[in-house]
């Protein structure tokens, strides 16, 4: 019900505004995080592609909102285990949330660790490293060494150390 209910209001969004508008893009972005709470992951996808398509044409280049679309974006990909997408929209929103945010923000920290993450499932364990090191300076730094965020990082730096040992 509640699927149908946002499929209307896009269809109505497009229709009242037409298809570049940030009116749509909010209605394509709740539509598709009701598909992925619903693990319709394929649906969700086509509308995070067209999400990330049209916030390129009508948000400000590198503007904190362009930065969450490329990270939902990023984040839906690596769910779906396509790691090369996931991380180039790390990427981008790690660039941005640089600019926007700052290098000492939670954000910056958080995409970092996930820019690391997916680098690690491409086998890129350096560049990997360097981004998981940085994400753990930052959330240390910021949320302490007893948070949760500092205990995923060192999860995921345990599992980049089992890996180069295995390779070894």
């Amino acid at each position: 019900e509640a699927v149908a209910a946002l499929e209307e209001c896009l269809d109505l969004r497009r229709r009242v505004y037409g298809a570049s508008h940030p009116a749509v893009l909010e209605a394509l972005n709740s539509l598709a995080s009701a598909f992925e709470g619903g693990a319709r992951f394929a649906e969700a996808l086509v509308l995070r592609q067209e999400a990330m398509m049209l916030a390129r044409r009508v948000l400000p280049a590198g503007s904190d909102s362009l930065a969450v679309q490329a990270n939902n974006f990023a984040s839906l990909n690596f769910r779906l285990r396509r790691f090369d997408e996931a991380a180039s929209g790390f990427a981008e929103a790690a660039a941005i949330w640089r600019k926007t945010a700052g290098e000492k923000s939670t954000r910056f920290g958080t995409v970092r660790n996930n820019l690391g993450f997916a680098l690690l499932q491409l086998g890129r364990a350096e560049a990997a490293r360097q981004e998981l090191e940085a994400a753990l300076a930052i959330r240390v730094e910021l949320l302490g060494t007893e948070s949760a965020e500092v205990a995923q990082t060192l999860r995921i730096l345990s599992r980049l150390e089992s890996k180069t040992h295995d390779a070894d």
